[in-house]
């Protein structure tokens, strides 16, 4: 479960799902599309977590995961992550934006998240939410040990706590604004600008741990 846990927190710091918090609180009312853009992703992280863990074990029937399809995930997993901090070291990997100003219509050649989220319409948040939020490298990480785990409830609620991490970022603000709306949007402003600041290192070390870690556990487990 702590191995859980310190892949959701890694998950957290995404900084697409912040780019679209700010996004959302750019418009005239931010509470609704909030919550749509928290539910549409929470519902498509969920679903593809148990499918992906239900695949995992079901594989188990054909091949040993524990033997065969765990540490090569691992190691896979771990060799991505390490890609993520080289690009991210090299300066060649993507550079998101977060900076929109409150009441601005997004630029047509804005990126995904201006486009959809600032039209200010909520089934667009929550498909918005769905498909910024598909598994990536640490959810897919985190499954695999999730996948271990018995019984059937006992799995289901680490990818509910999984998700509940990872979505801290929406979680907060949304909470945030249910009592103050203006310190919500201040909170994220300062996040918004701390990110700007810090996000290179924190994500080139998080790649670097994360990465470094499934590689050896990946490794250590191939020659058990």
């Amino acid at each position: 479960m702590a191995h859980t846990v310190g892949l959701a927190l890694a998950a957290a710091i995404y900084p697409t799902i912040l780019a679209g918090v700010i996004v959302i609180l750019a418009q005239p009312n931010p509470r609704r599309l909030l919550l749509g853009f928290l539910l549409g992703g929470m519902a498509v992280s969920i679903a593809c977590g148990v499918l992906i863990v239900d695949a995992i074990r079901t594989s188990n029937r054909v091949v040993n995961v524990q033997r065969t399809t765990r540490p090569l995930a691992d190691i896979v997993l771990g060799l991505l992550c390490l890609s993520v901090a080289w690009m991210l070291h090299t300066g060649r990997g993507p550079r998101p934006h977060f900076r929109l100003r409150r009441g601005r219509t997004p630029k047509q050649g804005g990126n995904f998240a201006q486009r959809v989220l600032g039209r200010g319409s909520l089934p667009l948040a929550v498909f918005a939410g769905a498909v910024l939020n598909l598994p990536g490298i640490w959810y897919l990480a985190a499954l695999t040990d999730i996948a271990e785990v018995t019984p059937v409830s006992s799995r289901f609620t680490q990818i509910v706590v999984f998700n509940l991490i990872m979505f801290v970022l929406v979680e907060v603000p949304l909470l945030l604004y249910l009592f103050d709306e203006e310190r919500a949007r201040r909170a994220v402003a300062g996040m918004n600008e701390w990110m700007r600041g810090h996000k290179q290192p924190i994500a080139l070390g998080v790649a670097v741990v994360v990465g470094g870690f499934l590689l050896v556990k990946g490794v250590v487990l191939a020659l058990d």
